[in-house]
């Protein structure tokens, strides 16, 4: 009885190898190991994925916060400023050889020395500037001056240069028997604020003026004045 039992242990233990073998076999076919493979692999390129839009998120808040001192620093582009340094006066004459119930009328050369002051870190171009002199509201005179590029934080200067000469129709503004002459200017300028020679900004400023000179000195004479500048 015992040897029986012995015999068909020892028939079943070779049926128990060979299940063993075949199951090692199954976990080591090649489709297991491409699925295997195809796993790691796209961990591999999920881990990446990973990484790379963490540094494109960083990237994105580092320009956003360089942005935004840019924004309130260089790109914050603030109106040009005008100054009238002086004005001269040259070739008067004042008509006297009229009846009295006739204006007086003027004939005479402006010259303005003007200051254009650029207040930003980026340059400013500007295209021919307008001078228009008045009296009586009415224009009497005008002069233009050549377009210029103002660096950044500078001041350039030109001269505009204008004849006036007022109509019948136009009554010169005398105070009193002194012979001063007052006469009104308004001056313009438009341009652009280029920053990096990308961002560009359209910016404008207008100045006017208040002039009186003596009408006395026919030669040459240097006039007051009193300007307001005032953004357009």
């Amino acid at each position: 009885m015992e040897n029986k039992t012995e015999q068909s242990i020892t028939q079943l233990r070779p049926f128990s190898g060979n299940l063993a073998r075949i199951s090692g076999t199954d976990e080591e076919s090649p489709n297991n190991l491409i699925i295997s493979g195809y796993r790691l692999r796209r961990y591999r390129c999920s881990k990446l994925l990973a990484v790379l839009c963490g540094l494109c998120l960083t990237t994105l808040l580092l320009l956003g916060v360089i942005a935004i001192i840019l924004a309130f620093t260089v790109f914050q582009v603030s109106d040009p400023s005008l100054t009238m340094n002086a004005v001269f006066f040259r070739d008067i004459h004042l008509s006297d050889d009229r009846p009295t119930e006739r204006p007086l009328l003027l004939n005479a050369t402006v010259v303005a020395d003007i200051s254009v002051r650029n207040p930003n870190a980026a340059a400013f171009q500007f295209g021919e500037s307008v001078t228009e002199f008045y009296m009586k509201d009415r224009v009497v005179g005008s002069g233009r001056g050549a377009g210029l590029r103002v660096a950044a934080k500078r001041i350039v200067r030109m001269n505009v240069s204008a004849l006036v000469v007022t109509e019948p129709g136009v009554s010169v503004s005398v105070l009193d028997d002194r012979r001063i002459v007052r006469i009104r200017s308004r001056t313009e300028v438009e341009g652009k604020v280029s920053v990096l020679g990308v961002f560009k900004r359209a910016v404008g400023v207008k100045m006017v003026c208040n002039l009186s000179f003596d009408s006395n000195r026919t030669v040459e004479v240097a006039g007051s004045r009193d300007c307001v500048s005032d953004i357009k």
